[in-house]
């Protein structure tokens, strides 16, 4: 008889897409609302399993047909760093909620919403003809997401490009 499954999933690149709308609050502070999507194929699946005898195995299973794909809602608050540069640095951080199919050829399996948190930094470009703004910006998410018989949790570090449009 099992008493513990544990699984774990490793994943090397993928592809992230996030759109935003949120609004400069002044100089030194912004917010934004977002949708992101980050996907990503699983590059080995390790399974820990320990018996109510209390004998063990550990099982990694390299390069299975399996790709991950999470869902996100967040709200984030910006800061700017002072300087008066063409560039802005900025720091910020957000928190929301995560959904997340796992997919392989003939089958899905999806999850309930959970905890989604992230942490970013950054810098604007200002075009200061047109007043767009283009942002370099680093994220580091904490994705949670419940299933039927636990919960999963996933960590993505990525960088992404982003072009902001006023109006």
């Amino acid at each position: 008889n099992l008493q513990k499954e544990e699984w774990r999933f490793e994943h090397n690149t993928g592809v992230s897409a996030e759109i935003s709308v949120g609004e400069a609050v002044n100089q030194k502070w912004r917010w934004e609302m977002s949708f992101a999507y980050d996907q990503a194929k699983v590059s080995k699946g390790i399974v820990d399993l320990e018996t109510t005898a209390g004998a063990t195995a550990h099982i990694e299973v390299p390069n299975p047909e399996i790709e991950s794909n999470f869902y996100s809602m967040m709200g984030a608050f910006y800061f700017y760093l002072p300087m008066e540069t063409y560039f802005r640095p900025y720091l910020g951080g957000g928190i929301g909620a995560t959904t997340m199919v796992f997919s392989d050829e003939s089958s899905s399996i999806s999850s309930g919403l959970g905890l989604t948190w992230k942490l970013t930094a950054g810098v604007d470009i200002q075009d200061r003809i047109s007043d767009t703004v283009y942002s370099i910006e680093y994220n580091y998410k904490n994705l949670e997401y419940p299933f039927e018989d636990g919960e999963g949790k996933t960590t993505v570090s990525n960088i992404l490009m982003k072009i902001r449009f006023p109006f």
